[in-house]
């Protein structure tokens, strides 16, 4: 999911109709490309896991429960703190800094 997004910004940051854009509006339409696709996949791992819990085998239940919360976080992670990344990098990018810190 990870490499989706962080693609889908690459290719749209290099578009020349984004150079109009703010640093918001190129988060915002690259979540409303990927986004859906992001929050499926991991919604559904999840549920896999999930069915997985309810294993009688303590490895396998165990294991289950842990990769749930695994992939939980890691969504919101992703749609959260990566895409305030995102948009730290935009701003790198109108400056044409090398560091997103000046």
């Amino acid at each position: 999911n990870i490499f989706i997004l962080a693609n889908t910004y690459i290719t749209r940051i290099r578009e020349p109709r984004t150079r109009t854009l703010t640093p918001p509006q190129i988060v915002g339409s690259i979540l409303a490309q990927v986004g859906p696709t992001i929050t499926l996949t991991s919604t559904a791992t999840t549920l896999a896991f999930l069915v997985g819990s309810l294993s009688v085998m303590p490895a396998v239940k165990y294991f289950c429960q842990q990769c749930v919360l695994g992939f939980a976080v890691n969504l919101v992670l992703q749609l959260t703190v990566f895409t305030c990344a995102i948009a730290a990098d935009c701003q790198r990018v109108r400056r044409h800094s090398l560091d997103c810190v000046p």
